[in-house]
């Protein structure tokens, strides 16, 4: 499908970017664990999964842009700005 797309002239791109908010105070509260890493540098978050099993590995996930906890309304959309002016 992606050929008929192509020679139809009708792509269109579509960019996923995600923010990775903090825990909330009930969370911290009831000793909840974050089961989220942030890679900025890959643009990947890993999640672990509660009670998983010693063997069984984190489930990574690839995006166009990801924000940690400690990223600002701000400086996202300033990037944002800055990457649909580039791209």
């Amino acid at each position: 499908m992606l050929q008929e797309e192509e020679q139809a002239g009708e792509i269109e791109n579509v960019r996923v970017v995600i923010r990775v908010r903090p825990m909330d105070k009930g969370e911290i509260d009831a000793g909840s664990n974050n089961i989220v890493k942030v890679d900025k540098i890959n643009r990947s978050i890993t999640v672990t999964k509660r009670n998983s099993n010693p063997g069984e590995p984190p489930k990574v996930y690839y995006f166009d842009n990801v924000y940690g906890e400690d990223s600002t309304q701000c400086g996202r959309a300033s990037r944002q700005r800055e990457e649909w002016v580039a791209g």
